[in-house]
């Protein structure tokens, strides 16, 4: 009987690929040269190891493919160094958590690949050493059985020790079958849950670069199931199936970065040429295996030098060949709708189109963690008695947006952060606070059912966008905030129009902020980029007075190697009023590209607040009903009543183009 590898369902086949589409297998060739330059401690590094594991897979792979003893060689050099570590892992969470886990993945999958090339005594060393670290993580997992990863649902950290572990449990099925049962029985109770409890919509509440760096995982560990179990999880998972589509709406025009909601290390570390690659695969999508041929054929060397993810998209080189699949063709991306809404976790994507100048935007509110999330995690506490929520990767930044204009980044977000505040973000202050608990990791720790924003109003037509947030449930209570609605507008052009309504019964300062890597000036009722290709209007009803303020945000990315931090520079806008205890508004119109000036106006009279901005040959109306209010009734300049309390008009030549009531 042939042997049979892990992740590979025909050698012979994967063998053939290897022939037909070199590039894969110049692309591992050059991956495994790589490690021969590499001069490797005798002692475990000081900081992440996780490299090793990859290491070893891909040099294994390749000495597989080809029988060659340079490869061979280099194979033993990295898979005995890692062996001879006393610990995997370093400083944190020694043995027990995600260094160990990718150093185990690796190996394991190396002792099933590599197996002929050992020796009898070299395989008895590897099984025994592999064994003892998996089950150090298994002891680890059942002493923690109500808190840390092995009880997180919804955190990467869960999906890569239980991938890690179960790919041992196979590579280890014939030593040691026993405990490789109990271990893969383990991981099977934790997936069947994990798939039964992630979001329809494919969103991913830790934002691009955990999406990136965590997805992985859940693929790894389906397709070993699959091969191994004949269990598709692909089939019935909706998350996998839309997941693509929440990476592809998350991109900025140029593809090459990423928004960066949550704790993302920064804008450059969100690619997986072998994710896309398998979703391409499992589901048949086009733009997925468009994409994956796009980063390695034009971002992977930037991708892999100025992310911080660690160990990165180089060494993923063995899952590419594995994963690619020569008969999905590919399809770019440019037909794609312009906007798309997650309803999970309250997020809307917009762009004007999908070429590397185009304007883009989006804004998330909702639920901390996600709708299903929250609410399921709410109802298996009250069963159970802990929590599963996992919320460190969450950041107070309900209804703040992030904008680029091409290449440009106009209005940012803090990204990876311990010490999380709503001052670091894009959102309205009160005495200069936001949320509960601000200034640590993890906010959402102790807070309440009910502490979370909600979407008011999403509508999503070919002409018109309009998104409406209620933010006032996730102040700190002692902020005295009874109302907050922040409306989005956008058109399809370069310009975004915002409107907050909001009223505070006890704060005595109010400030309306943005963040840009631009310094804003203040010339002509505006404030502008140096380059005139930002340009932002703040209409607010009572004095105010203006500050700037740059501020560096910085963190340590992984505590396994604590010299290793993240450093993001923002210009921070501010425009501050007196509170006066009654609705307080601020309209802004934001405008990239150069080109006409648009200035706002506002119009007001006893029923409705409402204002218009004007081309040459377009006007568009926005009208609010005021509070008490349900009817707006006859409309200034144009001919229309309405029951409704919101209408969006825009006139074309004279001619209502685009009518809207809510």
């Amino acid at each position: 009987m042939a042997k049979t590898y892990l992740f590979i369902k025909d050698l012979d086949s994967l063998k053939l690929k290897v022939k037909k589409h070199n590039p894969l297998y110049i692309r591992l060739l050059e991956q495994c040269k790589r490690y021969e330059d590499v001069i490797l401690s005798d002692k475990h590094p000081k900081g992440s190891s996780s490299y090793m594991g990859m290491a070893a897979a891909n040099l294994s792979l390749l000495s597989l493919l080809s029988h060659d003893p340079r490869w061979i060689d280099e194979a033993k050099r990295w898979i005995f160094t890692a062996l001879s570590y006393d610990h995997w892992g370093h400083t944190n969470l020694v043995h027990a958590d995600i260094n160990s886990s990718w150093v185990l993945f690796g190996l394991s999958l190396s002792y099933n690949w590599f197996n002929e090339f050992l020796t009898e005594t070299e395989r008895e060393y590897y099984k025994k050493r592999v064994y003892i670290q998996a089950n150090k993580k298994w002891t680890y997992k059942e002493k923690h059985s109500k808190t840390g990863w092995p009880v997180r649902y919804w955190q990467n950290h869960n999906w890569l020790n239980f991938t890690g572990l179960a790919t041992a449990a196979y590579a280890l099925m014939d030593d040691y079958p026993i405990d490789s049962r109990v271990w893969l029985k383990g991981a099977e109770e934790n997936f069947k849950k994990i798939f039964s409890l992630l979001p329809d919509d494919g969103s991913d509440y830790e934002g691009v670069v955990y999406w990136r760096y965590g997805i992985i995982w859940l693929l790894q560990y389906a397709e070993l199931v699959k091969l191994e179990e004949g269990i598709d999880i692909f089939k019935n998972s909706k998350f996998l199936r839309n997941t693509f589509y929440y990476r592809l709406y998350q991109c900025s025009p140029i593809f090459e970065k990423n928004y960066n909601f949550g704790d993302c290390h920064d804008t450059r570390s969100g690619h997986s040429s072998a994710v896309y690659f398998k979703l391409a695969s499992e589901y048949n999508i086009t733009e997925a295996q468009w994409m994956g041929e796009h980063v390695l054929n034009n971002l992977l060397y930037k991708e892999a030098f100025e992310s911080s993810v660690q160990p990165g998209i180089l060494p993923e080189a063995f899952l590419e060949m594995l994963w690619y699949n020569p008969e999905i063709k590919k399809r770019n991306p440019k037909n794609m709708p312009t906007t798309r809404f997650f309803p999970d976790l309250g997020l809307l994507s917009c762009r004007s189109g999908w070429g590397p100048d185009a304007f883009a935007f989006s804004v998330k509110a909702g639920f901390p963690g996600g709708k299903r999330q929250w609410e399921k995690s709410w109802g298996l506490q009250k069963i159970e008695g802990f929590t599963r929520r996992s919320l460190c990767h969450q950041h107070p930044d309900d209804g703040s947006p992030i904008l680029w204009k091409g290449a440009n980044n106009y209005i940012i977000d803090d990204g990876y952060n311990r010490e999380v505040k709503a001052s670091d973000h894009n959102m309205i202050l009160f005495d200069g606070k936001g949320y509960n608990n601000e200034g640590r990791h993890n906010i959402f720790k102790k807070i309440e059912k009910d502490q979370h924003a909600f979407i008011e109003k999403i509508k999503i037509e070919d002409k018109f966008t309009y998104f409406c947030a209620n933010l006032k449930n996730v102040y700190d209570r002692s902020l005295g905030v009874t109302h907050f609605k922040r409306h989005f507008f956008y058109t399809g052009a370069n310009s975004l129009l915002i409107f907050d309504e909001l009223l505070s019964e006890s704060s005595k300062t109010i400030t309306w902020q943005i963040h840009s890597e631009e310094h804003l000036s203040f010339n002509n009722g505006y404030f502008s980029s140096m380059d005139q290709n930002f340009r932002l209007t703040s209409i607010i009803e009572h004095d105010y007075h203006i500050t700037t303020e740059t501020k560096v945000i910085s963190a340590i990315l992984n505590k396994q190697d604590p010299d290793r931090k993240t450093r993001r520079k923002m210009v921070n806008l501010g425009l501050h009023i007196e509170n006066n205890y009654k609705m307080n508004h601020f309209l802004t119109l934001i405008q990239t590209g150069g080109g006409e000036y648009i200035k706002p106006h506002f119009l007001e009279n006893e029923k409705w607040r409402g204002f218009y901005t004007e081309r040459v040959d377009q006007k568009q109306y926005y009208f609010f009903s005021k509070i008490g209010n349900k009817k707006l009734g006859k409309l200034p300049d144009i001919d229309i009543k309405s029951s409704s309390n919101f209408v969006y008009i825009a006139v074309k030549d004279g001619i209502i183009d685009v009518e809207f009531h809510s």
